[in-house]
Parts: C-alpha cells; sequence; structure tokens
C-alpha cells in the first residue's frame, strides 16, 4: 500500500502523523516520495527493502521535510491554523454593533424612515411653541418703529469693526499715507462686498493710534472720536 500526505501540512505534523503509520512495504521509498534528500543512505535502503531495524527508521524520520507547492508552508514550520490565546476570539477585526434601521411601509425600504421632532434636533421654546403650527411670535405684526429700522438702508450696509481696520493697517495691507476709500477696504478684502457701502463701527472704545483719512457709508459716534483724537478726519460718502 502506498501512504499518502497533503502537501499543505508542516513537517511538524507530518513526523507526528509518520510515526503513527504501520510498518508497511511500501513500493518507493517514503524519502523519494515527501523528501529532498540528495543522496540515498544505507539506512533508507534497508528501510525500503523491508530491513534495518528502527534505527534507519529514526534516521528516516528525522531527515523527513515535505515540498509542498504552496511557498506558504515551504519556508515555515508553523501549522497552517495555530491555536493560541490571542487568536481565540469571535471573529477577525473590530466588532461593530449593527444599527437597526428605520423602516416605512413595507420591509427593506431604501429610504431613511420618517422625520419626527426627537430627529430633528431642535430646542423648542415652550413660550412660543404652538402645538406643531407656526411660530406664535409671528402671528402678531411688528411694532412699526422696528419695521422701518430693519427693511431700511441702514441693515443693509456692510459693517467694519475699527479693531479690523487696524489690524489690516498694522499689516500693511492698507497705507495709511493716502486716503481709505471703500474700494480699498474691498480690493484689500478688508471687507467681502460693498453693496450699498460700509458702517464703521467700535465697540468698547477700542484704541486707534493711526492718523487716517477715510471714507465711508456710515459710522457712529465713537469712531469718529477715535479717529479725530489722533488728527484723523471722517468723510460719510
Amino acid at each position: 500500500s502506498q501512504c499518502f500526505w497533503p502537501m499543505h501540512a508542516s513537517s511538524r505534523l507530518a513526523r507526528y502523523a509518520l510515526r503513527a503509520l504501520p510498518l508497511v512495504r511500501p513500493r518507493q521509498p517514503i524519502c523519494r516520495l515527501f523528501c529532498s534528500v540528495s543522496a540515498p543512505t544505507p539506512d533508507s535502503d534497508k528501510v525500503a527493502d523491508g530491513g534495518g531495524g528502527g534505527a534507519g527508521q529514526a534516521e528516516l524520520l528525522r531527515r523527513f521535510t515535505p515540498r509542498p507547492f504552496n511557498p506558504r508552508f515551504a519556508y515555515t514550520s508553523r501549522p497552517f491554523f495555530p491555536i493560541c490565546a490571542k487568536n481565540m476570539r469571535n471573529g477577525h477585526g473590530r466588532q461593530v454593533q449593527k444599527k437597526k434601521k428605520k423602516r416605512v411601509r413595507g420591509r427593506g425600504k431604501s429610504q431613511r424612515g420618517i422625520k419626527l421632532q426627537h430627529d430633528r434636533g431642535m430646542d423648542v421654546d415652550p413660550e412660543t411653541w404652538d402645538g406643531g403650527n407656526r411660530a406664535y411670535y409671528t402671528k402678531f405684526p411688528k411694532w412699526p418703529g422696528a419695521k422701518r429700522e430693519m427693511s431700511s438702508k441702514y441693515q443693509q450696509l456692510e459693517t467694519l469693526s475699527l479693531a479690523r481696520l487696524r489690524k489690516f493697517i498694522e499689516h500693511g495691507r492698507l497705507d495709511t499715507r493716502y486716503p481709505i476709500t471703500q474700494r480699498h477696504l474691498f480690493e484689500s478684502r478688508c471687507v467681502k462686498r460693498v453693496r450699498n457701502g460700509v458702517r464703521l463701527f467700535n465697540y468698547n472704545d477700542y484704541p486707534f493710534p493711526y492718523k487716517v483719512d477715510i471714507e465711508i457709508a456710515s459710522v457712529d459716534q465713537s469712531s469718529i472720536d477715535m479717529i479725530k483724537r489722533v488728527g484723523g478726519s471722517v468723510t460719510v460718502v
């Protein structure tokens, strides 16, 4: 009978398996079938002929090295599936808990479900909430003074703080030797756009130590005082 051993086994498993094989007379020496032996030894010939005793069998098993087709098993002696403490886990990789999918009108819908109040993440004001209808404060008209102020040209001006104007002067993007117009403010990117004009304001009486001559569409009293204190001038155009 001819013994058979799979090519994907490691050398250690092969030695353990060959020890359990019965001592039979194969048609060819086992070393010629599965081993890379350069020249036959006398012990291997005795084993092939049916004699030689246990010394030849031990020498043959010691020199046994399989020649598999896969390079993964040709250059290593570890088994294909090593079982140890570090790989005994439930699957490979991170175990992510799958979220339950919202389904509306039938199983397996491709949409993401309906939107409810808790899905929108908005904070509702209980004093102005009117049960899901339009907001309570929108049912009453604005007082005439606020309506006139919000719709006036004053609210459509681009705002510019005196601190930002000082920052652009210190960085060298505006030249104080020449009059600064709204076009200079736009080209230096001090303001993003100029629609109806630029309104200059100042908060907390921020100091302004540069003497400038600026032409602006609107300005507050604090900015006028800070600019004129160092000898500058403000022109409303």
